[in-house]
């Protein structure tokens, strides 16, 4: 993938206005581009691996000649102009001029060539090795349920000792450290001993944090907060650290009433410093035996290879017991063939090290990036931009991915599904972590072992790939060693720091990035400098601008942008033509109009607001055509007040995810001003939430909002559905429920109102997710025919519910239901329904309660 940018930048030159171009400059263009493309298309054919010498230097060589061929065109892109044929056309006498040389472009052909021949002698001296991984996913795997529960082999007693440790008769507060070195199984076994069912009827009260080195106090006081029985309002946010902390000891004091405390930490003095009386758990490492037997469960090998048990036992030995080193090199083999010299040559590797420290671990972890193939090595170093136990939005990072160009494009399928193959792959060879799985079973985010994170820093410093940066006062762009990511991490406990332009151009290098990227909270903004021309991406929402930074628009080259702006967009944001993502924040209560000219950015996919409305079409469409959004327009997220006439539906009508909020109606009348009984009309939408907010609602009850229900009607494509303060009456679900491919369905803050519900047999057929979130429903009487393909029931703070229905038992496809401050009695006849079906053989259901 490294060649894949270069690519398309030529692309972009010879597909624009070639006619231009002089023959003799078009024909080294047309050259350069075709070497390139059938280098890459090489490398993308032959082995992954990168183990050899020989293999890293010459894949640091296509690194090199990339980034040459990148600093040589892009910087004469042009700038912000008056109109994009103007803008092509200036570029295209800028490559016609001495901007650069005919031996420059020649450098970069003869290096590739070079490179290629260099690439087939490789290829042909390891050929009796075939390393190559397979493909990497089936069709559609993508969107098969990752498993969040961790393997334990080998720590049933560990597991066994402290659950007794836990709910033993003492009454007086357990401390339990568990101690052990990185990737040994701390976490996995602290959250299988969280999980336990013995543990969850113990202690009615369960929270899970994550202290990392540099840690927010606030956010764990509101997450501890978040696990107890209060229920945090606006009012409880705002206060001081010091309330919290009161708030908190209120609900989690010791009164000798057998309470407990487990930490995993790698440091023994952290756990004497906790508790130097309480005796550690000292994690070990697995024998031989327990090292083969996971390294067996992570292969899942369907088949029996008798031929490769020996060898596989060495490999499993080698490892030297640590279970991470086991699970990310079981994730190498189960993509490589069942043959015995392949395994052997893994086996030459691994044990060329041993495993007794982090240090020497790194060592053996890197083969799962060696191993890796060409178009996963990006996906994996990027994970790398990240703090530390930071939990990654899956949806952001594959915009981040898309921007980047690591993304191969593919014609059948979107990028999108392109990079959530990427991701599984990447989990299903055991180096990326799920966080917390989406309503349909998808990866919603993720995270990085510590380990694994070190390897991304390491081998993307070295590769210059990216530099990582801890932000202080200090901070100068000039010590970036030429990454061509620019990262930068904050250590504040603000919201966000305001902008602090560089005052000075940085160093040649550092102009040739192509992202910057601000990740966390900043006291001190770090040193912006917008002179970035091959800038990619740029993620600065965690800076406040008071106003737009102008300079953003010489920045043609961008195709993700992040920003937080006390304005609104000037008009000028049009000048971005490469734009995919666009994602502006702001502090005020009011929305922006959006300007008309965002409609003629052609390559614009994804629109994310704090608050926008539609803009008005301008003068010189008035009369004529319909002013459309583009055609690529995927996202728009969150209109405020859309008022949905046909005209404005036309515009937005290629959308599959779209996020709309009222707030300011105050009469029942009003509501035919929105004309919401055209919603039906966005054939193409998938995904819709609406939010009626405060203003809306308050002074609405279920037969005053009735008026205009009759009228309203929703898109027959729409699968996901959130509603959140609608006041609606519950006999009028049925608009919903006839829904023919709705799947998700999530209700919140009073979206109906009464207290009985009764669904109607024949609808919701489809409907694998039911959440009901701050409902005050009483009687919900409803049966297995009623939702026959739900798979996830979530109820949270549905305090006047009586029970969950006998008949949600009964559902075939039911694998979850989950609550969350709900009443005794809930809990109880979840319970119930849980022991009944086990008492039918049917061990699959879980009774999640937090």
């Amino acid at each position: 993938m490294l060649l894949y940018f270069l690519v398309e930048i030529l692309k972009q030159i010879l597909d624009a206005e070639s006619q231009h171009l002089l023959d003799h400059k078009k024909q080294q263009l047309e050259s350069l581009l075709e070497k390139a493309c059938s280098l890459q298309d090489f490398l993308e054919k032959s082995s992954g691996h990168t183990t050899g010498e020989a293999e890293q230097f010459l894949e640091l060589r296509i690194r090199d000649v990339a980034y040459k061929g990148e600093d040589l065109i892009v910087p004469h892109l042009p700038s912000r102009t008056e109109g994009f044929l103007w803008q092509v056309k200036s570029m295209l006498q800028n490559l016609v001029s001495a901007f650069w040389t005919e031996q420059d472009l020649e450098e970069v052909i003869e290096e590739i060539d070079s490179i290629t021949e260099e690439a087939r002698k490789v290829k042909d001296a390891s050929g009796a090795k075939d390393l190559r991984p397979k493909n990497s996913l089936p069709e559609g795997s993508a969107a098969q349920t990752a498993s969040l529960e961790k393997l334990m082999v080998g720590f049933d007693d560990d597991l066994m000792q402290l659950k007794d440790r836990l709910t033993g008769q003492q009454s007086k507060l357990q401390m339990i450290p568990i101690v052990g070195m990185a990737g040994i199984g701390k976490t996995t076994l602290a959250k299988n001993i969280y999980q336990d069912p013995l543990i969850v009827y113990n202690f009615d009260i369960r929270a899970w944090i994550t202290v990392s080195q540099e840690y927010y106090l606030r956010e764990i006081l509101l997450c501890l907060l978040g696990c107890t029985k209060e229920e945090l309002t606006d009012k409880i946010r705002k206060e001081s650290d010091e309330v919290l902390a009161t708030r908190l000891y209120k609900n989690l004091k010791d009164d000798n009433n057998g309470s407990g405390i487990m930490l995993t930490t790698r440091h023994s003095n952290v756990a004497d410093y906790v508790d130097s009386c309480s005796p550690h758990h000292q994690m070990r490492f697995l024998n031989d035996d327990e090292s083969w037997k996971l390294l067996q469960e992570k292969l899942r090998l369907e088949e029996n290879y008798p031929e490769l048990e020996k060898i596989g036992m060495e490999i499993a030995k080698n490892c030297q017991g640590l279970p991470l080193t086991i699970a990310v090199i079981g994730g190498v083999l189960s993509k490589l063939d069942k043959r015995q010299d392949v395994w052997e040559h893994i086996a030459k590797n691994v044990s060329s090290v041993a495993t007794s420290n982090d240090e020497q671990c790194l060592k053996i972890l890197s083969l799962s990036y060696n191993y890796l193939p060409h178009h996963l090595k990006p996906c994996f170093l990027y994970m790398g931009v990240f703090p530390e136990d930071y939990e990654i939005s899956v949806s952001k990072l594959i915009k981040l991915w898309a921007a980047e160009g690591f993304l191969k494009p593919i014609r059948s399928k979107s990028l999108e599904l392109v990079a959530m193959e990427y991701l599984q792959d990447l989990i299903d060879r055991n180096l990326v972590i799920v966080r917390q799985q989406g309503s349909k079973g998808i990866t919603k985010s993720c995270s990085i072992h510590d380990l694994l994170r070190d390897i991304c820093v390491r081998e993307g410093h070295k590769e210059k790939f990216l530099c990582v940066m801890k932000v202080t006062a200090n901070t100068s762009l000039d010590v970036t060693n030429g990454g061509r990511r620019l990262i930068f991490h904050g250590n504040s406990k603000k919201d966000r720091a305001s902008v602090c332009r560089a005052n000075n151009s940085p160093s040649k290098p550092v102009s040739a990035a192509c992202s910057f990227l601000c990740v966390g909270r900043f006291d001190t903004s770090p040193p912006i400098y917008f002179g970035h021309r091959l800038l990619r991406v740029l993620d600065v929402a965690q800076i406040e601008f008071s106003s737009f930074p102008e300079e953003v628009l010489d920045l043609f080259n961008l195709r993700y942008l992040a920003l937080n702006i006390g304005r609104k967009l000037p008009p000028s944001i049009s000048v971005l033509q490469n734009l995919l993502t666009l994602i502006v924040q702001f502090d005020k209560p009011y929305a922006f109009k959006l300007p008309p000219e965002i409609c003629e950015m052609p390559q614009l996919r994804h629109i994310y607001f704090t608050g926008c409305m539609l803009p008005d079409p301008p003068s010189r469409h008035i009369g004529g055509a319909t002013l459309l959004f583009p055609e690529n327009l995927e996202t728009l997220s969150v209109v405020r007040d859309l008022i949905c006439t046909e005209d404005n539906l036309r515009r937005i009508q290629n959308l599959k995810k779209l996020a709309v909020e009222y707030q300011y109606a105050t009469a029942a009348q009003q509501w035919s001003y929105f004309c919401l009984s055209n919603l039906d009309q966005l054939h193409k939408l998938e995904n819709l939430k609406c939010r009626f907010g405060i203003y809306s609602s308050f002074k609405f009850n279920g037969s005053s909002m009735k008026l205009f229900l009759p009228k309203l009607t929703f898109p027959l494509n729409l699968k996901k559905f959130t509603l959140s303060g609608s006041c609606l009456p519950w006999e009028d679900m049925t608009l919903i429920g006839s829904l023919p491919k709705l799947e998700v369905l999530k209700l919140h803050n009073q979206a109906f109102k009464g207290e009985v519900w009764e669904p109607t047999e024949g609808e919701f057929l489809q409907l694998k997710y039911l959440k009901l979130d701050e409902m005050d429903l009483a009687h919900w009487r409803a049966d297995d025919i009623h939702f026959p393909s739900l798979q996830r029931l979530i109820l949270r703070r549905c305090r006047r519910l009586n029970e969950i229905p006998a008949g949600i038992g009964e559902i075939t496809t039911l694998e979850l239901i989950e609550l969350d401050h709900c009443g005794h009695s809930v809990i109880t006849s979840a319970n119930n329904l849980k022991e009944e079906q086990e008492s039918f053989g049917n061990l699959s259901l879980e009774v999640r309660i937090n």
